[in-house]
């Protein structure tokens, strides 16, 4: 089998590999990115109408300059693209004055001199009636926090690149690569192709690509959930922030505003339910609900 020749192959054309194909074709370079499954698929961890973003990132204070240049990068390719894809709400980072969460992100804010405030749990409910926080709770109010649009972030992406020269094949999984000094081969089952580099961003389906040992990657169910609220107006865009909220047994949950799809947006942050990517369940069922009405009941009274 003759192989195509490229400057680089992306495997995996959600979020990661679509920024990939993008910056490099704006370099010049010809690239392709090749997709397992259909354009816009929900079979990856990109989708669900909304990403929180977020400066004061309270798991280390060493993201905060990386968070800088996204910001600046997301701004540039709205520019490019006529697109709104980054919304600013504003955040809230909720919990005891103790938790890891609030007292993460107050190191980073100030660390990197970040705009922020502390509020009490008054405050907060008064600012925000929509959320319920204990008397022993504080937020942490961070004015840049807001959520981008997964789907049109990547759909954008490779429209950009594509644009720029760069080719973008779908529904054609990688069934093996082999790389030799300055020669990566990919193969598929149209076609084999070669670089002198490649980025695989495969998510929860890289330790099959490049296998267990060399990438220790577990993928993780997490249900999402859009509830439909007894006072809408509360969640309204515009008059409500994205969250992340502690809770005492150590877990997180997290929401948004109103943004499109019918409900209000919530889940928790993890679950500790490891998968296969490839044979889950990936229905909500009534423990899922329950697990997180559990945690958000007295917290968010209107959902």
């Amino acid at each position: 089998m003759n192989a195509t020749e490229y400057d680089v192959i992306v495997a995996g054309l959600g979020a990661m590999g679509s920024s990939s194909l993008y910056r490099l074709s704006q370099r010049g370079l010809r690239v392709l990115g090749l997709e397992a499954f259909s354009a816009g698929h929900r079979l990856g961890s990109w989708h669900g109408e909304s990403r929180v973003i977020r400066m004061a990132y309270y798991e280390h204070p060493d993201y905060v300059p990386l968070l800088r240049r996204a910001y600046e990068l997301w701004a540039e390719v709205e520019r490019e693209s006529g697109e709104r894809l980054l919304t600013i709400t504003g955040g809230l980072m909720i919990g005891a004055p103790d938790s890891e969460l609030v007292v993460g992100s107050l190191t980073s804010a100030r660390q990197h001199g970040l705009d922020h405030e502390m509020l009490t749990a008054a405050e907060t409910n008064r600012r925000y009636p929509a959320l319920q926080l204990q008397e022993s709770e504080v937020a942490l109010w961070e004015p840049r926090a807001g959520f981008l649009r997964p789907e049109r972030c990547v759909e954008t992406f490779v429209r950009l690149a594509q644009t720029a020269g760069a080719e973008a094949r779908y529904d054609e999984p990688v069934r093996s690569w082999q790389a030799s000094p300055g020669r990566v081969e990919v193969t598929t089952d149209v076609g084999c192709y070669t670089a002198p580099l490649a980025v695989f961003a495969c998510g929860a389906r890289i330790a099959r690509v490049l296998g267990e040992d060399a990438v220790p990657v577990r993928a993780e169910r997490i249900p999402l959930f859009w509830m439909q609220p007894s006072q809408p107006d509360l969640f309204a865009l515009g008059r409500f922030p994205v969250y992340l909220w502690e809770i005492p047994d150590g877990g997180h949950f997290y929401g948004f505003p109103h943004v499109e799809w019918p409900g209000v947006k919530v889940a928790r942050h993890h679950t500790g339910d490891f998968c296969d990517a490839d044979d889950v369940d990936r229905s909500v069922n009534e423990a899922d609900e329950r697990r997180l009405r559990s945690a958000i009941a007295e917290r968010l009274p209107a959902l």
